[in-house]
């Protein structure tokens, strides 16, 4: 662990260290997607609390949150989670199943937390899960829903049910697997008296920091699909969507007026509206709430506790209908996990969460929202498809070269590829350019991509697919928050791509995003590095600028066609002339969007 002390995290001064590895778990280990600013994202690790705070009722939460919220006054840190069956400790109009575990567990941690750039990536058996109800229990629980909306007693429910089933070994190596690579932006793992929480939530219930609260509700989902035009055109059914549009602005305004009932007056605003964002199996549509509130964490959960977008509307009947529909308590699925300090707090919306037993017995909540006009074999369909996350392990970490091979077989700049793969990592040049030789012999004359992972003990790999046709010109959009320029991971080609995927996950009606660092300037594409026109010369940012430094690039550089130059954001923005180069597709012109509205 290294010993270097990086900027203030708002919690306390973290330390810095590379990678988090699952020998180092430590116990009553709580390790979150954290980024420190917005320029570095990576895990944040709490280890060895002092003490665990274990809520078994309504009122046992609120004396353990009143305890915890006294522990950070002393300035130590609290994580840990709450049931969704906690919901009557805040407002006792809400109406649950009992309990089948604790309400409430907080972990209170003295020791600062470390800071860790990436986590390992392991290898280990996928979890296998099965619907603990049948289809036709669902479909019976979903028209009942829809005769009470016929009916005008609620207008949306929010309608789940859990997947159950063992997990072999190791919880904290299967979270590693399945979070290691392409983590979700609240991905937690935690450790506490009766099991695991392992949690891959895109869902951020709220984050406070000082005085500033910010919720982001989710509602609104479509499936990916691997051929990229039909997966653009289901982003682009979900953004038209009236139904979604309408779940989502129904939720929404839940979250506003549950904000509003502690804020500010006048300071609930809602800047962002129906906003798209990518994940592995899904398209997501999201809305973002602020207001500010000096209150206690404990008045804030009274107003908005649990989070509307997995109730329904009015959230009491929701929430009584719900009792009445799932037969079983949710546990922490759709409650909310997460950690804060004396001046900060965020907390998940735990879904898409594992939640194992100390015996491996593991149980997976999945739901939708249903409202008048939902197709109840559509949304059987949607849960089930929230679920695919658990059986796709993410490609582990490797040094990548993605190569062009020429018609002839010809790989033109091939040196240059092993030179800068020489640069991160030792390997046996003869053997990779064997297995090269080899993967492209009697493939049929046309372009291919050749793509070289190299494990970090040296194995290689070799994958050749059809290059297919290379648009002349593609667009692009800025990224919505910078990257840090001394962030060491820019410069080295990996298949740990977290700092691009977080932006791409947004992209749906443009071809790449265009990133830029701390200092307004411009950096590079997320598949190619940028150059502008500047008069008769074409400037390239340099590599200071925080960037690949690309193998057209360096070719370009040496043959006097580019130069090096620092590039504004604003000469972007102004009109210059931009193109994205990369050795696998040549120079292509780009079209800079304007933001969105």
């Amino acid at each position: 662990m290294g010993g270097l002390i990086c900027e203030q995290t708002g919690l306390r001064r973290a330390t810095l260290s590379s990678m988090f590895r699952v020998a180092q778990r430590g116990s009553g280990l709580f390790l979150t997607r954290t980024s420190l600013g917005a320029e570095m994202p990576g895990w944040l690790a709490f280890r060895d609390p002092v003490r665990t705070l274990v809520a078994q009722s309504p009122e046992a939460v609120r004396e353990a949150l009143e305890e915890a919220e006294g522990e950070v006054g002393k300035g130590r840190t609290v994580a840990g989670f709450l049931a969704y069956e906690a919901a009557p400790a805040f407002d006792g109009a809400l109406r649950v199943h009992e309990a089948g575990g604790p309400l409430a567990v907080l972990s209170v941690y003295d020791a600062p937390p470390v800071f860790y750039r990436t986590l390992e990536p392991v290898t280990v058996a996928l979890v296998t899960l099965r619907a603990a109800i049948g289809k036709d229990e669902y479909l019976e629980a979903f028209r009942r829903v829809k005769t009470l909306i016929g009916e005008g007693a609620t207008y949306q429910v929010n309608l789940t049910f859990p997947l159950e089933g063992m997990i072999d070994g190791d919880p904290l190596s299967s979270f590693a697997a399945l979070a290691g690579v392409r983590p979700p932006p609240f991905a937690t793992y935690f450790e506490h008296p009766e099991g695991a929480i392992l949690s891959l939530s895109p869902e951020l219930f709220f984050e406070r920091r000082g005085e500033h609260v910010v919720c982001r509700p989710m509602k609104g989902t479509a499936p990916r699909h691997a051929e990229r035009d039909a997966d653009l055109s289901e982003a682009a059914r979900l953004v038209a969507s009236e139904k979604n549009r309408a779940e989502n602005l129904m939720i929404a305004d839940m979250v506003r007026n549950d904000l509003g009932r502690v804020a500010e007056i006048g300071s609930v605003v809602t800047p962002k509206l129906f906003e798209i964002e990518r994940f592995d199996t899904v398209w997501q549509m999201s809305s973002e709430v602020h207001a500010r509130f000096g209150g206690s964490l404990l008045q804030l959960l009274d107003a908005i506790y649990p989070c509307a977008s997995v109730t329904g509307a009015p959230k009491v009947k929701a929430m009584e209908t719900i009792r009445e529909l799932e037969g079983r308590p949710r546990g922490i699925y759709t409650g909310a996990l997460g950690y804060f300090g004396r001046d900060e707090a965020r907390f998940s919306v735990p879904i898409r969460t594992l939640s194992v037993a100390t015996d491996g017995r593991a149980t997976y909540g999945v739901g939708s929202g249903v409202v008048w006009d939902s197709d109840g074999e559509e949304e059987w369909r949607e849960c089930l498809l929230k679920a695919e996350r658990l059986g796709q392990v993410p490609e582990p970490f490797a040094f990548l070269e993605t190569m062009r091979a020429e018609e002839d077989g010809e790989i033109r700049l091939l040196m240059r590829h092993l030179d800068r793969l020489r640069r991160s990592a030792s390997f046996d040049e003869p053997e990779v350019r064997h297995m090269i030789e080899d993967s492209l012999e009697r493939l049929p004359a046309m372009p291919h991509r050749v793509r070289l992972t190299l494990s970090p003990t040296g194995v290689p790999r070799v994958a050749v697919a059809p290059l297919g046709r290379v648009a002349a010109s593609v667009s692009a959009r800025l990224a919505e928050a910078p990257l840090s320029s001394t962030d060491p991971l820019l410069r080295i080609k990996t298949t740990c791509r977290d700092a691009y995927e977080r932006e791409l996950s947004r992209l749906w009606d443009a071809d790449d995003v265009l990133f830029w660092n701390e200092r307004g300037e411009a950096t590079e594409f997320s598949i190619g590095n940028l150059v502008v026109r500047r008069g008769d010369r074409w400037i390239t940012p340099p590599v200071e600028s925080g960037l690949l430094p690309g193998v057209c690039r360096a070719e370009l550089l040496d043959q006097g066609r580019i130069h090096e130059g620092v590039v504004s954001l604003e000469e972007v923005r102004n009109g210059a002339e931009v193109a994205r180069i990369n050795a696998l597709r040549g120079w292509q012109s780009v079209r800079i969007l304007a933001s969105r509205a």
